[in-house]
C-alpha cells in the first residue's frame, strides 16, 4: 500500500519528524537516498542526523548552508512530501513472530525484501515522476527534474503497537534541474499513486516469492495480496489499527462529504494517531510473542515454514512467456473499456493480473515489443485491433454512401402517413430515413426530443416488405422501442444469435442510445449489415453518458461524415422553468442553467452528508414523491432505506431472497479471485456446455476455473480466461417488500416487458406472486421463485435514468462524481419540476463544464493541430464481403483497372465511385484514396482537373 501525505510546511514536518521523536529511536534509524545527495556532500544510505535533516527541511544545503530555493528558512515554505509504503499485514505479522522467536535469518530477509521493493519504487519515482517548474521564454512550464534527495525511515509497528512494517520516504522540496535547484511539484505523485503502489507490491511479491513464500491474492481489483503461509486468525489478532480505521470510515464519510475515500482514510489515520513515545521494543515484542504463542504460532510453526520455503520450487523460468501472456490478457481487459490508454494504465492491469506469479514491472515492459501495443502519441497507446476497428467503422460509413439501390420511400403506406403530426425536426428525421440511399445514417437527438415517438410513426408508415429491428445497449431502451411496435433486442444478445438469412425481406436496424455502444459492437453490427445488405440508423445523444465499453463510435461517425439529422426541439419539458434550464444547458451555458435553478429556489447546497440525505428524504415524503436521482449507489441505497422506514405504508411486508449484481468490472471478470463460493452465476453469452440464460451456484473457484452447480444439479466448469465476460455474478440477500412499493427490475425477461432498468409499483403480493403496474401503465405478474432480480426504486442512479422521464425530479448531485454528461442527464429527466441538491456548489459548477467523453484511436491517428485522420479508400483486397449486385461488382473491378497515375484515368475512376457525384463527394473520395501518397504536383493537378472539368465529367456542385 502507498499513502501520500499532503505537502508539509517546514514547521509541520519538523514537529512531525523530530519533536515527537517519531523516526529517531535506536534501531529505527533513517537513511538518506536519492541521486541529488552528492550536491549536499551526503553519501547514499548515509544515516540521517537531526542537523542535516533540519537543514534540508528548511531549504538549506547542509554542506555550506547556502539557500537552495526561494523562501529558504521561512516557516511557511513547503518542506516536502512523504510517500509511505506499507507491507501486507501477513508480512508484518510474520516478521514480528520471527523476530520474537529469534529466527533472525528469516526476519532479516523479510526486512530486506520490503526495503528493496521500496528502493526500487523510489528509483522509479525519481526517474519517471519527479517534476519541477521552470520559465521557458517567459512562460512557466512543468518539466522533468534530474534528481532528488529523500530521507527513508523503516518502522515495524503501528501506533497501537501492532506489527506494521512500513517505510516513510520524505522527499525534500529542492530538486535538481540542469545543475540548479527548483521546487518539486507533486501532481505526478498523486496522478500515479495507484500505479506506484502496485509497482511496490509486485516488487515485494517477487522478493518474497524468491524466499519461498506463496502469494495469495486478496483483491484482484485492487491488486492486493497476503502470504498464504500466514493464516487469517493471527492476522486478525494483530489488526487493531486497521479495525479502528474501518470503524471510523462511515462516520467520516458523512462528516466530510467532499472528500474521497482515499482522503478520508488518510484523515482518519492522521487524526486518530497516538503520539509515538519511547517504548521498550523488547517488551512489546515479548507481549506479541505471547499473543502468537496462544494461537499456536511459535518456533515449531516457524520451523515448518522454513523447511517448506527451502524445499519449495524456485520461480518459474518462463517469466518472459508468463509476462507476455498477462500483458495480452491486460490488453483484452483494458480494450473492453478503453480504446486508448497510458503506459501506467496497461502496466497497472498487467501487474495486478500477474501478481500471483510474482512478475515485476520490468518483466512486463520487456514484452511490449512482442505484444500488440502501438504508440499513438506521448504516453498514449492502443492496439492494432482497436486502430483497425475504429478506422474501419469510418471506412464502412463512407463505403455505404449511395450504396443502397433504392430508398425506403418506395415501400411506405401512403394511407397510414402520419408525418404531418410530427415536429419539423422529427419530420426531417423520417424524411432522411425514408429517402437516403446510404447504408448508414445517424440521428443526433437532444434529450426529450421525441426520437422514440418518431420511430413509432416510422413503424406505422413502413410496409411489411422490410423487417424493422430495434437494438440497444440497455434492456430498458429495447422496452421503449417495443412499446412503439418495433421488435427489439439488446445489442449483446442479438450479436450472439445465429441469424438465418432472409433474402426476401430487407432489414432496417434501429440502434437506440448509440452513445452507450462501444466501437467493437458497432463494428460487428456493420459487418453483419454489409453481409446482409441491410441498412442501419444510429440514434442517440452524444451529450449523454458515453459507452462503458471502449470507444466513442457514435461521436466519431458524426465527426467523420455520416449523414446526420439533428433533433433540437424538446418535447419532454412542459414548464417554463424546465424548458429554460434545458435550453441553457443545450446551448452550453451551464452557469446560466445553475443560475436559473438558484433564482427559482430549486438549488440547495448542503455540506453535511446526513443533513443532505435527510433533506432528500423529507422532500420526497412531503412533495408528491418525485423521482430521486443519485450519482452513486451508496447514496441510492441509503435514501431508499430511509424512505422505506419513514413511509406510512400499512400493507403487509413479505420477506424474499433477492439477487443483487456484484458489478464485477470487465477487466476483473477473467479471474477466479473476483468470485466467491455461493455466488449465483447467470450465463449471458456463448459458453460450451451451457445454454444462454442458464444459472447456477459457484461451488469452487481456483486457477481461473469456476466450478458451477447448475439449477438442474449438474456440475460444470467455466474457463474464466476465455469466458469471463460472458457471465453475470450475483449475491443473495434478504429484503422486505409490500404492496405500494416502488421497484426497479435488474434483469431482462425474454419476450416480456420486464427489462433491466424498467420500473414499476407493486400492486399485490400473494403466495410469492407479485403483481406490478409498470411505468407504461400495464400490469405484469411474476413469481419471486422464478424471478428475484428486483430492488427499491424511490431513488435510482443517474445512469439508470437515461431514457426515463418523470413529472418531478429531485437530483442529489455529488460534486466529485459530476460531469457535463451526468448533469445533463439529471436535469433533462423532468417534465414539470426539477430540484438539485449538492454538497459543493463551487466544485459542481466547475465539474459540469467538462464532458466525460471517451477517447478513441481516431483522436490521435490524424495530423496534429486538429486535422482529421485520413483513410485509405476501398479496394477489392480490403473490402468486406457484401451482397452487392453483379453490376456494382463489375464497376468496382473496372475502377481498380484504371491507372491511378494517369490524372484523367483517376478522375474517371472516381466518377464511377458515385452515380451522380457532387464536387464535395469527389473531393472526399480523393482524400480517402491511396492517391494521397502521390507527389504534391500530381495531387494539385488532380484537384485542378476536378475544378475545371466539372461539367465535362458530369460533376454537380
Amino acid at each position: 500500500m502507498l499513502s501520500i501525505s499532503n505537502p508539509q510546511k517546514a514547521t509541520q514536518a519538523e514537529t512531525y519528524y523530530t519533536k515527537e521523536n517519531y523516526y529517531q529511536k535506536n534501531s529505527e534509524k533513517g537513511y538518506f537516498r536519492g541521486s541529488a545527495l552528492s550536491e549536499f556532500g551526503i553519501n547514499e544510505n548515509q544515516t540521517v542526523t537531526q542537523e542535516t535533516y533540519l537543514s534540508l527541511l528548511h531549504g538549506f544545503n547542509p554542506k555550506d548552508n547556502r539557500p537552495l530555493t526561494k523562501g529558504a528558512g521561512s516557516t511557511e515554505r513547503r518542506a516536502g512530501i512523504d510517500l509511505t509504503f506499507s507491507a501486507p499485514k501477513s508480512v508484518s505479522t510474520l516478521l514480528e513472530i520471527a523476530e520474537a522467536n529469534s529466527f533472525d535469518k528469516m526476519a532479516i530477509e523479510i526486512r530486506e525484501a520490503h526495503d528493496n521493493a521500496v528502493k526500487q519504487t523510489m528509483e522509479k519515482v525519481e526517474k519517471d515522476y519527479l517534476y519541477t517548474r521552470v520559465s521557458v521564454n517567459g512562460k512557466i512550464q512543468t518539466v522533468k527534474a534530474d534528481g532528488m534527495a529523500y530521507a527513508s525511515f523503516q518502522h515495524d509497528t503501528s501506533r497501537d503497537l501492532d506489527p506494521q512494517l512500513h517505510t516513510h520516504n520524505f522527499i525534500f522540496t529542492p530538486v535538481l534541474k540542469d545543475g540548479k535547484f527548483n521546487a518539486q511539484t507533486n501532481e505526478a505523485f498523486f496522478n500515479n499513486k495507484l500505479y506506484l503502489g502496485q509497482f511496490y507490491r509486485n516488487e515485494l511479491a517477487y522478493n518474497l516469492n524468491k524466499l519461498g513464500f506463496t502469494i495469495e491474492i486478496t483483491s484482484i481489483e485492487k491488486g492486493l495480496f497476503e502470504l498464504k503461509e500466514v493464516p487469517k486468525d493471527i492476522i486478525d489478532e494483530f489488526s487493531k489499527r486497521s479495525k479502528e480505521i474501518q470503524a471510523l470510515e462511515e462516520s467520516y464519510k458523512k462528516k466530510y462529504p467532499k472528500k474521497s475515500l482515499v482522503e478520508i482514510k488518510a484523515q482518519i489515520t492522521q487524526e486518530s494517531k497516538k503520539a509515538k513515545t519511547k517504548i521498550d521494543r523488547d517488551e512489546v515484542r515479548a507481549t506479541n510473542k505471547k499473543r502468537a504463542d496462544s494461537l499456536g504460532y511459535n518456533k515449531k510453526w516457524l520451523s515448518k515454514l522454513v523447511y517448506r520455503a527451502e524445499n519449495r520450487p524456485t520461480l518459474p523460468q518462463d517469466r518472459s512467456k508468463q509476462a507476455l501472456n498477462y500483458l495480452n490478457k491486460s490488453l483484452t481487459a483494458i480494450t473492453n473499456q478503453e480504446s486508448t490508454f497510458s503506459k501506467e494504465d496497461i502496466l497497472k492491469y498487467a501487474m495486478k493480473f500477474s501478481l500471483k506469479y510474482s512478475l515485476r514491472e520490468s518483466d512486463i515492459v520487456k514484452e511490449f515489443r512482442n505484444s500488440n501495443i502501438l504508440k499513438l502519441d506521448k504516453n498514449i497507446y492502443t492496439t492494432k485491433e482497436m486502430i483497425d476497428i475504429e478506422k474501419e467503422i469510418i471506412q464502412k460509413v463512407h463505403q455505404g454512401f449511395s450504396s443502397m439501390p433504392n430508398s425506403l420511400n418506395e415501400i411506405i403506406n401512403q394511407e397510414e402517413h402520419q408525418i404531418d403530426k410530427l415536429t419539423s425536426d422529427q419530420k426531417k428525421m423520417l424524411e432522411m430515413i425514408l429517402n437516403t440511399k446510404d447504408r448508414y445514417n445517424a440521428v443526433q437527438g437532444d434529450a426529450g426530443t421525441g426520437k422514440t415517438y418518431a420511430l413509432g410513426v416510422l413503424k406505422k408508415i413502413l410496409k411489411d416488405d422490410i423487417e424493422l429491428i430495434g437494438l440497444s445497449y440497455t434492456g430498458k431502451a429495447t422496452a421503449g422501442l417495443e412499446e412503439v411496435g418495433i421488435k427489439s433486442h439488446t445489442l449483446h444478445s442479438y450479436l450472439q444469435q445465429e441469424r438465418k438469412q432472409n433474402r426476401d425481406k430487407p432489414k432496417l436496424y434501429i440502434v437506440d442510445e448509440t452513445s452507450l455502444v462501444g466501437s467493437k459492437q458497432i463494428h460487428q453490427l456493420m459487418k453483419i449489415s454489409q453481409k446482409e445488405n441491410s441498412r442501419v440508423i444510429f440514434i442517440g445523444d452524444i451529450k449523454q453518458f458515453s459507452s462503458i465499453q471502449a470507444g466513442n463510435a457514435f461521436s466519431d461517425m458524426q465527426k467523420f461524415g455520416i449523414k446526420t439529422v439533428k433533433l433540437k426541439e424538446t418535447q419532454r419539458q412542459k414548464s417554463n422553468i424546465t424548458k429554460a434550464i434545458v435550453k441553457a444547458y443545450n446551448q452550453g451555458d451551464t452557469d446560466r442553467a445553475l443560475e436559473l435553478l438558484k433564482e427559482n429556489k430549486l438549488f440547495k447546497e448542503i455540506e453535511d452528508y446526513e443533513e443532505r440525505i435527510d433533506y432528500i428524504v423529507e422532500t420526497y415524503l412531503n412533495k408528491n414523491q418525485p423521482l430521486i436521482l443519485t450519482s452513486t449507489n451508496q447514496e441510492r441505497k441509503e435514501i431508499n432505506h430511509q424512505i422505506r422506514n419513514k413511509l406510512e405504508n400499512p400493507n403487509q411486508e413479505h420477506q424474499f431472497t433477492i439477487k443483487e449484481s456484484k458489478q464485477i468490472k470487465a477487466s476483473n471478470a477473467y479471474f477466479s479471485e473476483s468470485y466467491e463460493v455461493d455466488d449465483i452465476i447467470s450465463i449471458n453469452g456463448a459458453i460450451p456446455k451451457f445454454k444462454r440464460g442458464e444459472q447456477g451456484r459457484v461451488i469452487s473457484s481456483d486457477r481461473n476455473i469456476l466450478k458451477i452447480e447448475t439449477n438442474s444439479k449438474q456440475i460444470k466448469e467455466i474457463d474464466l480466461s476465455k469466458y469471463g465476460t460472458e457471465i453475470n455474478a450475483y449475491t443473495q440477500t434478504e429484503k422486505f417488500f409490500k404492496a405500494g412499493e416502488k421497484i426497479i427490475f435488474s434483469k431482462n425477461i425474454k419476450n416480456s416487458p420486464i427489462k433491466n432498468g424498467v420500473m414499476g409499483t407493486i400492486t399485490d403480493i400473494e403466495n410469492g406472486n407479485i403483481t406490478t403496474k409498470l411505468q407504461n401503465g400495464k400490469n405484469y405478474s411474476f413469481s419471486i421463485e422464478d424471478y428475484n432480480y428486483i430492488d427499491y426504486a424511490y431513488a435510482i442512479t443517474d445512469i439508470k435514468s437515461q431514457g426515463v422521464s418523470a413529472n418531478s425530479v429531485l437530483v442529489l448531485a455529488n460534486s466529485r462524481m459530476s460531469s457535463k454528461n451526468s448533469f445533463y442527464v439529471q436535469v433533462t429527466r423532468a417534465k414539470e419540476k426539477i430540484e438539485v441538491v449538492t454538497d459543493n456548489q463551487e466544485l459542481l459548477q466547475e465539474r459540469i463544464k467538462n464532458p466525460n467523453n471517451k477517447k478513441s484511436t481516431l483522436n490521435y491517428q490524424g495530423e496534429k493541430n486538429g486535422k482529421q485522420p485520413r483513410y485509405n479508400g476501398e479496394t477489392r483486397r480490403d473490402r468486406e464481403p457484401s451482397a452487392q449486385t453483379e453490376q456494382s461488382n463489375h464497376r468496382a473491378e473496372q475502377r481498380d483497372k484504371y491507372d491511378f497515375r494517369n490524372i484523367r484515368g483517376y478522375i474517371q475512376a472516381i466518377k464511377r465511385r458515385f452515380r451522380r457525384p457532387s464536387l464535395s463527394k469527389v473531393r472526399e473520395a480523393f482524400n480517402l484514396s491511396k492517391v494521397q501518397r502521390a507527389d504534391k504536383t500530381k495531387r494539385d493537378a488532380v484537384i485542378d482537373k476536378l475544378g475545371s472539368k466539372k461539367q465535362e465529367m458530369g460533376i454537380e456542385r
